[in-house]
């Protein structure tokens, strides 16, 4: 049966999607919770939505413990086209690699545990802005127990294993330990396509190798996971990165375009993959979802300022011209 989500419920949604404390979190999650139909077809959201408030009434509740002494220091606001946290074990290279991807400063060092606290930077792929949160070392030694719950609230996961410590498979199982006492579990890049129900617990994956220079045999795959070998010294692999994240996403770019005018190919709007024109109209304004009279398409090598109207589905690096 079909969900048939209601207008009030996206706008709920993307309020969550913006939240920046739990309190805004859960206004917006009982708004989605209030405006979603009931029936048969959403009774799998609506578990979602409830377990999804759960878990923000559990860190309201840990706010208020700690006496207001500031937010809660496994949460990084969202920023950009989408949160990617990296995980790995100590002195593995991943504070290298951030520092690499964002030219963001990271605390890299020679001994473990440098990096204490989340670390967000941003990095450039074409023309949007990903943001990466480079994390506090995994690791059965000393770790904080909020740290494993960081990538509850990204979008996605980079693994990062050290190819000249040993065996991978041992080095990437240490690591999924740790997540998997967080109850995350992990897509690899074979079923990145899928839909995910439950976007709390389940998060796309990319797994990287450092200190590919300094390795023998590097395998292509280890379990489930691709390879994607890297050096922070000779920067090779590194380049590769970008558009890769970028897939894990799972979004795409729309260009605005006002009537006689040239489109913004700068500044383009960001949405899930599969979105359509009433989506972009729910991000750009209000007025728009409710008013939308018809939008006009151009899409390079199809449709050049074709007439279209809100259930028309969107492709990546469209031009859109809404008319109300």
């Amino acid at each position: 049966m079909p969900a048939n989500l209601t207008p009030q419920y996206f706008a709920a949604e993307e309020k969550y999607k913006e939240a920046k404390n739990p309190q805004e979190k859960l206004k917006a999650l009982r708004g989605m919770l209030s405006a979603i139909p009931k029936h048969k077809g959403t009774e799998k959201l609506q578990a979602d939505i409830k377990r999804r408030i759960s878990l923000v009434e559990e860190e309201e509740e840990r706010s208020r413990k700690r006496g207001g002494r500031g937010p809660s220091p496994d949460h990084v606001p969202r920023e950009g086209a989408g949160q990617i946290v990296i995980a790995g074990e100590p002195n593995v290279g991943k504070s290298a690699l951030f520092a690499a991807l964002t030219g963001a400063p990271a605390e890299v060092a020679a001994y473990p545990f440098s990096t204490q606290r989340p670390r967000p930077g941003m990095l450039s792929f074409e023309d949007v802005q990903i943001q990466l949160v480079d994390t506090p070392p995994f690791s059965d030694e000393y770790m904080e127990p909020w740290v494993p719950n960081i990538p509850r609230a990204g979008n996605g996961v980079l693994l990062v294993i050290d190819l000249s410590a040993g065996d991978p498979d041992d080095r990437l199982l240490g690591l999924l330990v740790h997540l998997e006492a967080a109850r995350l579990s992990l897509v690899p890049e074979a079923e990145w396509e899928c839909p995910i129900e439950d976007e709390v617990f389940t998060k796309r994956a990319l797994l990287a190798g450092s200190k590919a220079d300094l390795a023998g045999a590097i395998p292509e795959k280890v379990g489930d996971f691709p390879l994607r070998p890297f050096s922070s010294e000779t920067r090779e692999g590194i380049d590769r990165l970008p558009a890769l994240l970028f897939r894990m996403l799972r979004v795409m770019r729309v260009y605005p375009k006002m009537p006689g005018h040239k489109p913004d190919m700068e500044r383009p709007f960001t949405l899930p993959v599969g979105s359509g024109v009433g989506d972009l109209c729910r991000i750009v304004h209000k007025d728009f979802a409710e008013k939308l009279r018809f939008a006009r398409l151009w899409r390079e090598g199809f449709f050049q300022g074709i007439q279209v109207h809100k259930d028309h589905p969107l492709l990546d690096k469209d031009v859109i011209e809404l008319h109300m």
